[in-house]
């Protein structure tokens, strides 16, 4: 008897489990059930240009959702046949096939087979993540019904085929129709539709880009469900199949296995996209970022972009040709270091042996030393290579171009260098710090001026001066190497005397300078080395940097703050952020600056500029600007402005162990680039002009020479000074006799 009732509870408790089970279940994952279902896909940051047209897309799942009036039938057809048949028949459960699914992973005591609605493989896909337990087929059962009451079979497909997942980065069906046959979701065919139904319950093995004879198997046994089910007859069906595959394996075998969305998606500037990428994750995280749907507006004009990027690149090439020949042999000197320090003796000998054939060959070589064992010699052989390849990239000239509004701040173009990839993702625009050479000239006579310390008129002797320093003696020169005498401001910035600015330097004081030019630029004044090589630009600048600083010329002394994004909206078109413009700040006067104005267009009137800005490319509009060269031409710069539109160009080497070559000044190098953007951009820029002379500015009749007012006899110019300021003086310089002296040298 006690055996009886023991073998009764024991078949009770036995019969209980499943229900205990399911109560735990329901307990446990109570909050998901209860809570309100909200169909929310991942979506990408799209990011646009000024005009509305798409730059880039941030993502880590490619996804375009669609309605469902935008779901064409042949889709809904395909994916039910394939899916579920029953799909608008049942209640949420496919009870007969969930028994068959049951039976198989009782036998093999895992989750082997599916047996899954669509409604249960879009809560797959939301909320259990594809897990393939018990306990997930517990949690499916759970929710079925409550999303079969919240939302329509239609609403549900749509969610579905919104959601689900085609490899290769895809997601969503009108992405799929994009990515594997560059079409409309719109203008899908039913073998199209029916071959993107095969895919996504198994993603990798049914990618006809990986396995097409897998794809073509299992295509042909949906089609005879869809010739079974009455959506094709069957000698119409398999003619157009044969003649569907017969097409697209010759697309096939134009595309790579591992192709995917990312890839293959457009990025029209991608130094624009990648420096924005880090300034939006380190705003809103990366999980809204790639999945938020994001708006992200900027100031962008991808007209401005593309001229710019055309320009740089086919300059770039040119200098290439020409720097090549003088960097090849401090090639050559690195490589002989590398091999002297080799601990391989054989490593230096077979290395000089393979130099003079092509360079792969050490790829081979390396792979020949491995499969014999010689590790020794495969490891300096390799470190060798590599060793070589990364003084090579930093051998090959490189460039940046950076365009802005002056009064607005608004960046127009940013490029980063030649081209964007997986080995060249620096962007040089914002992030390579660099001496800017005679480029940084005018904040040092911009410090002068301001203060009333120097004028246009000043006179300044362009004679052979020395620095004696504790460790080392210090010569400026000139470019020339020549030597001109009694100099004014004027004529030593548009002929960008290196002297005349080292005097200047001492004249009006390093702090003084360096105070002014951080003001301008908008960089901390601790960044500039205060000696009198600051005159000459030997402290480094990016090309962003040194554009705010000339912008502040071309905005009458106020403070320019670039921006790149204007506003961003979120999924729901909520805005989340609006640009402000900070209150105007005044760093240096407005007369200060049409005065520097006047200056800096005469190097692009008759200055180191004009034979290349003016002569040969033919950019006559009202500009001002400065060229630079850094010492042994490592960098090349040419800085900027017409009234609407402000511009740096720079071209060097990544490593400046590496030259541009002799003679390769920023007027000959980096002046074209900027020239042939400010011609082909001026279309489509807005219509300024410079700011009319104020009222603190007057002009004075001077004498050419000495800059003090003109006694009969003396060649006279016309200048500018701050009122009451002006000279007071004649000009009492033998300028006659001293002009006859100084052409001797």
């Amino acid at each position: 008897m006690k055996r009886r009732i023991f073998i009764i509870i024991f078949l009770l408790c036995l019969l209980m489990l499943p229900y205990m089970f399911f109560v735990y279940m329901y307990h446990t994952q109570y909050d998901l059930i209860s809570a309100d279902l909200e169909y929310t896909p991942n979506l990408p940051t799209t990011i646009y240009d000024v005009n509305n047209e798409i730059i880039a897309e941030l993502y880590d799942e490619k996804r375009i959702p669609v309605k469902f009036d935008e779901i064409p039938n042949t889709v809904i057809a395909a994916f039910t046949t394939a899916e579920d048949k029953n799909f608008y028949n049942h209640t949420g459960l496919d009870y007969t096939g969930m028994l068959r699914a049951l039976i198989i992973d009782i036998k093999e005591g895992s989750i082997k087979q599916g047996g899954s609605t669509i409604t249960q493989q879009l809560i797959k896909q939301l909320y259990t993540h594809r897990k393939r337990t018990f306990e997930r087929k517990i949690i499916e059962i759970l929710l079925v019904k409550k999303i079969e009451e919240s939302y329509t079979k239609d609403q549900i497909i749509e969610m579905y085929l919104n959601q689900i997942y085609f490899g290769h980065g895809v997601y969503g069906i009108k992405s799929a129709a994009n990515f594997f046959f560059n079409k409309e979701l719109r203008n899908l065919n039913i073998y199209e539709a029916s071959l993107l139904a095969l895919i996504p319950p198994a993603p990798n093995r049914y990618s006809p880009l990986r396995n097409p004879e897998v794809t073509f198997t299992r295509h042909r046994q949906i089609l005879f469900n869809l010739i079974r089910n009455g959506y094709l007859s069957k000698k119409k069906a398999l003619s157009g199949f044969e003649e569907f595959w017969s097409e697209y394996l010759d697309q096939l075998y134009e595309r790579s296995p591992n192709e995917i969305a990312r890839s293959s998606a457009p990025d029209k500037a991608p130094y624009v996209t990648d420096y924005l990428r880090q300034q939006l994750i380190a705003e809103y995280g990366e999980n809204r970022v790639y999945r938020g749907g994001l708006k992200v507006f900027t100031t962008i004009d991808l007209r401005m972009q593309q001229i710019a990027h055309s320009h740089l690149s086919e300059q770039i090439t040119i200098q290439q040709k020409i720097s090549s020949r003088f960097n090849e042999s401090e090639l050559r000197k690195l490589e002989e270091q590398s091999l002297n320090t080799s601990e391989t003796a054989n490593i230096k000998q077979t290395a000089q042996t393979f130099r003079n054939f092509r360079e792969n060959l050490m790829d081979e070589l390396a792979l020949l030393t491995l499969i014999n064992g010689l590790d020794p010699l495969t490891d300096s052989l390799v470190n060798h290579r590599r060793f070589q390849r990364y003084q090579r990239q930093k051998a090959q000239v490189e460039g940046a171009f950076i365009a802005l509004e002056p009064d607005t701040g608004k960046i127009r173009s940013m490029v980063g260098g030649r081209s964007f990839n997986y080995e060249n993702q620096l962007n040089r625009a914002t992030a390579a710090h660099r001496q800017p050479g005679s480029a940084f000239k005018p904040f040092v006579y911009a410090a002068g001026i301001d203060s009333n310390i120097i004028n246009a008129a000043t006179e300044f002797q362009d004679l052979p001066m020395v620095y004696n320093e504790r460790t080392k003696t210090w010569a400026p020169s000139n470019a020339s190497d020549k030597f001109s005498g009694p100099v004014l401001v004027r004529k030593a910035i548009t002929r960008s005397i290196n002297t005349i600015a080292v005097l200047a330097f001492e004249k009006i004081g390093g702090e003084r300078i360096a105070k002014t030019a951080s003001g301008m630029i908008g960089i901390d004044k601790s960044r500039f080395t205060i000696d009198p090589t600051l005159a000459l630009g030997t402290s480094e600048l990016t090309p962003l940097e040194l554009a705010t600083g000339f912008a502040c010329f071309a905005n009458r002394g106020i403070k320019v703050n670039p921006y790149l994004i204007e506003k961003i909206v979120d999924s729901s078109d909520t805005h989340i952020y609006n640009h402000t413009m900070p209150a105007d700040k005044q760093v240096i006067s407005t007369s200060t600056t049409y005065i520097m104005n006047s200056i800096l267009q005469g190097v692009i009137t008759g200055g180191t500029a004009t034979a290349t800005v003016r002569g040969r490319y033919g950019f006559t509009s009202p500009a001002a600007g400065k060229t630079g060269t850094n010492s042994e031409y490592r960098d090349a710069w040419f800085a900027g402005y017409t009234p609407d539109l402000v511009a740096v160009a720079w071209i060097g080497c990544d490593s400046q162990k590496f030259t541009l070559g002799p003679g390769q000044y920023g007027a000959t190098v980096a002046a074209p680039v900027w020239a042939r953007f400010m011609k082909d951009t001026a279309p489509i820029r807005r219509k300024k002009s410079f700011p009319g002379k104020p009222g603190t500015v007057i002009s004075e009749s001077v004498c050419a020479y000495s800059g003090s007012l003109p006694r009969e006899g003396c060649p006279t110019i016309t200048e500018y000074f701050h009122a009451g300021t002006g000279p007071t003086e004649r000009c009492t310089s033998p300028h006659e006799q001293m002009r006859s002296i100084f052409d001797l040298f």
